[in-house]
């Protein structure tokens, strides 16, 4: 696999240095589609590529919304009403905050009551079908509600383990004893995991002034790692904070003090989302709030340690100059090859230059990748004096980039969803090295996943899934005779089969090669 990869940097040559991040003219309206009188909090990319995004339309109250979009960014007509679906009413209203696919294609979306009524702000989870419809299957009606005894319950971060359990994790604010962090544990059909910490929850107090739960992730080891930002305000302080769980929700002991670790790259930093790499290790968006012209994503080891070969001594940074006086990254994603996508939004110092969406892309190693719009950083502003914020992206299998926030002309809010260009394209290649070529992304996958192959002449092929005692589970690709040329093969896994390691296996007028495949919720 290490030749191939090889071969296919080498083969491509200039392409890889065209610049990119630029909006896709073949989405909505010049790359970029409006939805009147709402918030994008979040999204996911279906595998038939639709695109579903959750947050909240406004009239006299917020509704929870689930927005369906096609993959040319029109609305899917065939889903809700016209492509929008609305959580029936709940008291003072609803907001979505995450979303996630089950492997089933079920939607699950987090959130929580809205703020504006006297009443406390329980935590939601919804299952919809693919449909769209809820599900009656989960909690009562398609719904669970949770209440940690708290005032309010502010999510933060969803996870669908391998197993098909839902993790959420939050801030519960009571009057008497403060902001308290939460981790809960669900089963499949909704009901609480009482295998799970204290009869399901986690609730955690660490004696801090504020701690603000900001992440969640599994570990390829079925650990927990959850993020927050530990902030003494009196001191100007604020730091990483990091703690690790047993799968069954106890402490790891074997991590930092007694399953925690603190860290502090030498300023005031908020921290925000936490995604896990492939290869263990996990990244954490930082803004440093006493140098606002710049934003930072964290990369730290398996271990909670910074990792000093990632930017500058586990820092990758976006430093914006003297014209910014505030900027704010949001949440990220890693391409395939390793390159990290963070988005946010910047502040311009000239009152009459809006907020601008931000979109930036960097090497595996934390330095800005300049073949990626401006050096490395896009700046959008899609309407006139509008404040543009970018609170979510996710990538296509195709590899685009698709953002979604809120755009702010005057006294609205208006969801945006944006796609922009990515350079991670099939390169072009020469006969001779057509044999050679047999790859797939992503990987480790949901499910859903995109081969490449060449043949050097007309030949048969096949593709059949086997797992790791070598026996047979799908047939991807049945045999047929292909010409010579480079095939590029979007391919889906049955549902039915579950997370874990397995083998694609190709055979090519009787000769066999395989590659490893994980799948994972």
């Amino acid at each position: 696999m290490h030749r191939i990869l090889s071969l296919l940097f080498c083969l491509a040559g200039p392409f890889l240095y065209a610049q990119y991040g630029a909006l896709d003219p073949t989405f909505g309206n010049d790359g970029f589609v409006i939805t009147p009188s709402g918030m994008g909090n979040d999204l996911v990319i279906q595998p038939d590529g639709k695109i579903l995004v959750t947050g909240s339309l406004y009239d006299s109250m917020d509704h929870l919304a689930l927005i369906r979009h096609l993959s040319n960014g029109e609305r899917d007509p065939s889903f809700g009403n016209n492509g929008i679906v609305l959580l029936p009413d709940q008291p003072y209203g609803a907001v979505g905050w995450q979303i996630a696919l089950q492997s089933d294609g079920k939607i699950l979306v987090a959130g929580g009551h809205g703020f504006s009524g006297p009443q406390p702000s329980d935590l939601l989870l919804v299952r919809f079908v693919p449909e769209g419809q809820l599900d009656p299957s989960f909690g009562s009606n398609g719904i669970v509600s949770w209440d940690a005894l708290g005032d309010r319950e502010i999510l933060r971060a969803l996870v669908i383990q391998r197993d098909g359990k839902i993790l959420v994790a939050g801030e519960a604010l009571e009057t008497a004893l403060g902001i308290r962090l939460f981790l809960v544990r669900f089963r499949s059909d909704g009901q609480l995991d009482t295998g799970f910490g204290n009869g399901g929850a986690l609730l955690l107090d660490y004696g801090i002034t504020i701690l603000y739960t900001t992440g969640l992730g599994e570990l390829n080891d079925g650990k927990l790692i959850l993020c927050a930002s530990y902030v003494l305000p009196q001191e100007a302080v604020s730091d990483i904070f990091l703690m690790r769980f047993m799968p069954d929700g106890s402490p790891d002991l074997s991590f930092g003090n007694n399953g925690t670790l603190r860290h502090n790259f030498g300023y005031y930093q908020l921290t925000r989302p936490l995604l896990v790499q492939p290869d263990g290790k996990y990244l954490v968006l930082t803004n440093p709030e006493d140098l606002s012209q710049q934003f930072a994503v964290a990369r730290f080891l398996p271990d909670g340690q910074a990792d000093t070969d990632f930017g500058e001594q586990g820092l990758a940074i976006v430093r914006f100059g003297q014209n910014t006086i505030g900027a704010s990254s949001l949440d990220v994603a890693i391409q395939p090859d390793g390159k990290i996508i963070s988005v946010g939004s910047v502040k311009n110092i000239d009152p009459l230059v809006y907020d601008e969406l931000v979109v930036a892309r960097f090497l595996y190693n934390g330095a800005l990748d300049l073949t990626f719009g401006d050096s490395g950083v896009v700046r959008t502003n899609f309407l006139p004096e509008a404040q543009d914020v970018a609170l979510a992206v996710a990538l296509q299998p195709d590899h685009k980039i698709v953002v979604t926030g809120y755009t702010h002309p005057a006294n609205d809010f208006n969801i945006i969803l944006a796609r922009y260009l990515s350079n991670y394209e099939p390169p072009p290649y020469d006969t001779s090295a057509r044999d050679e070529l047999f790859g797939l992304y992503p990987n480790p996958t949901s499910g859903a996943f995109t081969v490449q192959f060449g043949l050097s002449r007309s030949i048969t092929v096949s593709l059949d899934m086997y797992d790791a005692q070598g026996r047979f589970l799908q047939t991807l690709l049945h045999p047929q005779v292909r010409a010579e040329g480079i095939y590029t093969e979007p391919l889906v896994l049955d549902s039915t089969i579950p997370s874990g390691a397995y083998f694609l296996v190709m055979i090519r007028d009787g000769v066999r090669r395989s590659l490893a495949v994980v799948k994972q919720y």
